[in-house]
């Protein structure tokens, strides 16, 4: 039998949750918990951030002055800083000169003014941490080689090649001399190729200088033909690009003996910018070797192109320079190039039972001379002598002004990045003085762009104290020889890729972590993307973990599985905050055509996957105020600065924001279960993340640093952090190292679940082989039973072991109940959980789609929910739920399109607030319908009920009570009046919001409301900004009784509604809608609503007129005009706007804009079911 706490109402309509701005519903915060303080006034950490894009040296104290005021007015709470050169011609500050820094402390002076908080990337550009004065030895560092076959039998004194370098900078490691075959013959070597640029020689000639390019290789077809003149043997190739342009290569390797019939040998694909690509095949003997290469852009084109500037002419070729093309007739390893870090993938484990012995090396560095000479005796045979060394990588930082530009510093030397530290953050922490860990209160490392360095100075070092043996015997496996066998050099490379894990975590993540707080500040990053990384440990690392989401017109978020990584490192290494660089946008989803309410979906879809601060990509720093629209980031972001049309009116939709962030950042994350991502480094969660999902359960991914500080207790996996989990998932477990099986089995002995596959040994050559039997021992106890591809389970201890089970049955199983279970209605819904100290808060949304009907089961027992509305700031009680008898409580609701709402159970026993005297009593839970809408009013502490009736009927309304389900009914009849249309004339005006040159649009008497671009005048049809409306309607008289909602139909894009001269509320989200029944009056009344639109019909219309720039083919600036540079005025062309990136022409289709309607009234009845003094239902 299932007890009721709920309304029923037996004839009601259902309709959507209850979004209506009211002046009438503030509620009493007198005895309000902590919880509900920080959701009615947010505080400054609760609220959204911008990328600040300073724009190459275009700055002014006037803009500086006026960006931040317009932060600090519409409720920004912070800026992390990034200068620029992206797109945008030079500005007269060069960066870091004493004048850019005079600027730099200004802005932080101001910002501590207007109570800002300020973030500065840790270099110029936005990728990595670099500038000019990192000189090629601090630089990151890549390991080269050289090789020379030469006849043993006695003694040598050779020139060894030097080995391809970069910047005139090279040092040695260690030569090894490596059994070989005879040298392939190269004397009489021809070399072919399309669309030649550099003669073919240079792809042999050890050099990166030259390349051969190939040129459009997306629209054509281009090969190289290697001509030996004679049958020679390979097996393999090694083809190392100099430059990559934007897109991706397909390629493919052929033979043949007459240049006419050729055979494929392998497929191969080059990544973009990818540093080389490592092919090896079985023994092949031909004469042509020929490669055939294809090209694919990476630019994702939209299914329908919304205006003409997208042109797929428009975008990059793609280019294929390459350096270098290298033959091999000996054995090398199968991806080397991936698996010793020259270039990302997501490694693979390595693979047991290739033991097959190589040719022992010798290492003769010691017969190395400075100059380059070798004098050594080489037994009989033909030896190739391995020369290995590193040199810069000569990546430099990403896209930054020109005075900041330089290499990029080591990731792997704490040492060096100190250095770079004191160059940049170090000087301006000093020249702001106090300001230094307050209002500069960080430093930031963007995503991983940089490319690889595999070598440091220090790495022997690291490497040896991280593993316990050298790995200078091993470096031939580096540059893909094979060492002893091919199993130890596999080995041995993950010991590589872990320790380099580990080695940039601490020394570059961390050690960059370490120095912001000797000055009181903290480090933000963007600890993902193609690097050496273990992610989760690198954000683990920082003190603000960050994930990025782009949006596009189909709603298309990128990386999808960023936001719950940085999610899952900040509540497992026990991070408050995690932001998000939000909405970075592509130009067809850019290009100012975004606003709150087609942001809002993607927004509140990564609030559900764990993100709980925003920060906006992006805003370009304007430095001047009286140009509109003004300097972009290119055509990338969603434009938002202070120019925007819409900018003063999107603070209510940043107090949404700040509501929502303030309870996400409360209290901690709730899981069910826990994945484990594997030992491997770098792993690529994209890979599984969505086969470990299960429908009404939440989890966190867990990496080999954080499932060692696992514990069992009280039935669960407990962190230090306080993270509980009820289940451990493995994946990537077929290896596993001796410390982490270890854990497992500890775990499991204790009363532990985990479901995963059999580990079959160790990957790492640390106590190998004896490893491998360790961890076959323990697995073999843990895994007793297990058959490969069957299911099946094993208790050990007081714990047990799940594999090859769906994730879904292992729970049922434990017999948990899902944390949020839905109906059919609500599949769609996204949801989080956290837990205070005074409640738990769920937080549920909704991409694009309506959701009616929704019937939504949380796991809480005996407390009454209450819906949180972040769009009005309500705290409400729902009329309609119940209270299961499994421990569960159902909660009924509807959601708009793209609608969201938290559901939080209070742990206290929340008494209805007091009324105040002379104040209406305030709504403290409301159940709405479009029939009829059911609310609880607070009376003296007491409790009666209300109905709020839309439609005329009568209505029976059943309250069920208690155990003994006591009902309590009443039937009403309602007569509600007809919805009433506002039909008067309205006069539309157009302030001179942004002091146009030419002359607006006179006033307007509108007799028919419709979207501006139908208008006949070219000034409204084109008009971008806000158009005010008036008209005075006149109402009969009306019963206390009888209220309303004034409902304004179609609305584009936002709404501002003062009634008799009261400012209601900003709408910026359907349904466009305000309850005005505490300022309606009968008789005559004065409406004003003020719409804005995008800057695109004005952007369309000047399109018309003489351009103020050159244009790029994609609408950028190709410079600055000389009137600008001189400071003159605005040339008089007719345009109205004035911005770098100008992509509309005149015959893109216009946006619908202004009041569009219909604009009515709706009444409703309000009245008392039952009163306080006849049923008390504080007992509900």
């Amino acid at each position: 039998m299932k007890k009721f706490k709920s309304l029923i109402i037996s004839t009601a309509i259902a309709g959507l949750l209850n979004t209506v701005p009211s002046v009438a519903m503030a509620q009493n915060q007198s005895g309000a918990t902590e919880l509900e303080q920080a959701f009615k006034n947010p505080a400054d950490q609760a609220k959204p951030w911008v990328y600040w894009f300073w724009m190459n040296g275009n700055l002014s104290k006037e803009g500086i002055t006026a960006d931040l005021e317009a932060m600090s007015r519409v409720g920004i709470g912070g800026a992390l800083i990034m200068e620029v050169n992206f797109r945008t011609p030079a500005g007269k500050y060069a960066y870091l000169s004493d004048e850019w820094r005079e600027l730099f402390k200004f802005a932080m002076s101001e910002a501590k003014r207007l109570k800002l908080k300020i973030i500065k990337n840790n270099d110029a550009g936005w990728t990595g941490s670099g500038g000019p004065w990192v000189t090629p030895d601090k630089s990151m560092q890549q390991l080269t080689f050289s090789e020379m076959v030469v006849e043993g039998g006695g003694k040598f004194d050779l020139s060894l090649p030097m080995p391809p370098h970069n910047l005139n900078h090279y040092q040695d490691i260690a030569v090894f001399a490596v059994p070989a075959k005879p040298a392939l013959p190269t004397k009489l070597l021809e070399i072919t190729t399309s669309g030649i640029t550099y003669p073919g020689a240079s792809l042999i000639d050890n050099k990166f200088a030259k390349a051969v390019t190939a040129n459009d290789i997306k629209t054509k077809k281009h090969w190289i033909l290697f001509d030996y003149k004679q049958p020679v043997e390979i097996q393999a190739m090694t083809i190392v690009p100099k430059i990559q342009s934007r897109g991706e290569v397909f390629g493919e390797l052929l033979v043949s003996n007459d240049n006419k019939n050729f055979t494929k040998v392998k497929d191969f694909y080059i990544a973009h910018k990818s540093e080389r690509e490592a092919l090896t095949f079985a023994p092949v003997t031909a004469r042509y070797f020929r490669i055939n290469l294809r090209g694919q852009g990476l630019d994702p084109q939209p299914k329908k192109p919304k205006f003409n500037f997208w042109k797929v002419e428009d975008f990059p070729e793609v280019h294929l320079h390459i350096s270098e093309i290298l033959f091999h007739n000996t054995p090398r390893l199968d991806s080397w190039d991936e698996k010793a870090l020259f270039v990302y993938s997501n490694a693979k484990a390595p693979e047991f039972g290739q033991t097959n012995k190589a040719p022992e090396f010798i290492n003769i560095t010691q017969h190395l001379t400075q100059d380059g000479r070798l004098q050594v005796s080489l037994p009989k045979g033909y030896w190739n002598i391995l020369r290995i060394g590193h040199t810069s990588s000569g990546q430099k930082n990403n896209p930054p002004p020109k005075a900041g530009e330089g290499l990029e510093i080591s990731k792997l030397n704490p040492q060096k990045l100190k250095f770079h530290f004191d160059n940049l953050i170090g000087k301006l922490v000093k020249d702001v003085g106090p300001l230094a860990g307050d209002t500069l209160m960080g430093t930031h490392i963007d995503s991983w762009e940089v490319k690889f360095d595999n070598w440091d100075d220090t790495l022997p070092a690291e490497f040896k104290q991280r593993t316990g043996y050298d790995m200078i015997p091993f470096l031939p496996a580096t540059v893909g020889h094979i060492v002893k066998s091919e199993e130890i050099t596999e080995r041995f490379l993950w010991d590589l890729r872990r320790v380099m894990a580990d080695v940039v975590a601490d020394n570059y993540y961390g050690k960059m972590r370490t120095l912001a707080a000797e000055h009181g500040m903290q480090l933000s990053s963007e600890a993902y993307l193609y690097g050496p990384l273990d992610s989760l440990q690198a954000a683990g690392r920082t003190d603000i973990p960050m994930n990025e989401f782009w949006t596009t017109d189909d709603g298309y978020e990128k990386p999808g599985y960023s936001a719950r990584q940085a999610a899952s490192a900040a509540h497992t290494y026990g991070k408050k905050i995690v932001a998000a660089e939000a909405f970075t946008a592509v130009p067809f989803s850019a290009s100012w055509s975004n606003h709150p309410y087609t942001l809002k979906g993607l927004g509140d879809r990564m609030f559900a996957r764990g993100t709980n601060r925003l920060v906006f990509h992006r805003w370009a720093m304007q430095p001047w105020t009286d140009r509109w629209p003004g300097i972009t980031f290119g055509p990338y972001g969603f434009n938002y600065e202070r120019t925007l049309t819409w900018f003063e009116q999107s603070k209510a939709w940043l107090t949404y924001l700040s509501r929502s962030q303030a309870l996400l950042q409360s209290g901690q994350f709730q899981a069910d279960y826990a994945v484990f991502v594997g030992e491997s480094a770098p792993y690529d969660i994209a890979s599984f993340h969505d086969k470990v999902k299960v429908k009404g359960y939440n989890y966190d991914y867990l990496n080999q640093e954080i499932i060692r500080q696992l514990q069992f207790k009280d039935g669960q996996l407990v962190l230090p952090t306080g993270m509980q989990y009820k289940l451990l998932v493995l994946k990537n477990s077929s290896v596993m190292t001796e410390k982490t099986i270890k854990k497992l089995a500890e775990l499991v002995k204790q009363g532990a679940v985990i479901l995963g596959e059999k580990p079959q040994g160790s990957p790492t050559l640390v106590n190998y082989p004896q490893s491998d039997v360790n961890v076959q021992n323990i697995a073999n106890k843990l895994w007793a039973n297990y058959q490969q591809g069957q299911a099946g389970s094993n208790t050990y201890g007081k714990g047990k072991v799940f594999w090859h089970t769906d994730i879904s049955q292992v729970i049922q199983q434990l017999n948990l109940t899902p944390d949020v279970a839905f109906n059919q209605a609500g599949q769609n819904i996204e949801w989080l959980h956290r837990q205070t100290k005074d409640a738990d808060v769920y937080f549920l949304s909704l991409f694009k789609a309506q959701a009616k009907g929704v019937e939504a089961t949380f796991r809480i027992s005996g407390r009454q929910p209450e819906f949180w509305d972040a769009y009005t700031g309500d705290i409400v009680k729902p009329a309609k739920w119940r209270a299961n008898d499994n421990g569960t409580t159902t909660v009924f609701f509807d959601l708009e399109p793209s609608g969201s709402i938290f559901v939080v159970f209070p742990k206290h026993n929340h008494k209805i607030a007091h009324a105040q005297g002379g104040e209406k009593p305030p709504v403290v839970s409301v159940q709405p319908q479009t029939g009829i809408k059911t609310i609880i009013k607070g009376t003296d502490h007491k409790t009666s009920v209300t109905a709020q009736i839309f439609k005329s009927g009568s209505y029976q309304i059943n309250l069920a009570e208690g155990q003994q389900q006591t009902p309590v009914s009443t039937t009403i009849n309602a007569k509600v009046p007809a919805p009433i249309n506002i039909n008067t004339p309205w006069q539309l005006s157009f302030p001179n919001q942004f002091a146009y040159k030419q002359q607006l649009p006179q006033t307007q008497t509108v007799k028919t409301l419709k979207s501006w671009p139908e208008f006949n005048d070219n000034k409204v049809k084109y008009f971008s900004g806000t158009g005010v409306y008036t008209t005075t309607f006149t109402i009969d008289s009306f019963s206390k009784e009888q209220k309303h909602l004034l409902d304004l139909g179609n609305v584009q894009v936002i709404a501002e509604v003062i009634v008799n001269g009261v400012e209601l509320a900003t709408l910026w989200k359907p349904p466009y809608r305000v309850d005005v029944s505490e300022v309606l009056k009968p008789g005559k009344n004065q409406l004003e609503v003020r719409v804005t639109n995008l800057w695109i019909n004005r952007m369309i219309g000047d399109a018309a007129y003489p351009d103020l720039f050159e244009r790029t083919p994609m609408g950028g600036s190709k410079g600055f005009p000389d009137w600008l540079l001189n400071g003159e005025p605005v040339p008089e062309t007719g345009r109205t706007t004035f911005s770098t990136y100008h992509p509309y022409q005149i015959n893109d289709p216009l946006q619908p804009s202004g009041l569009i309607g219909p604009v009515k009234l709706i009444p409703y009845i309000e009245q008392t079911l039952l009163s306080s003094k006849t049923h008390n239902t504080n007992n509900r």
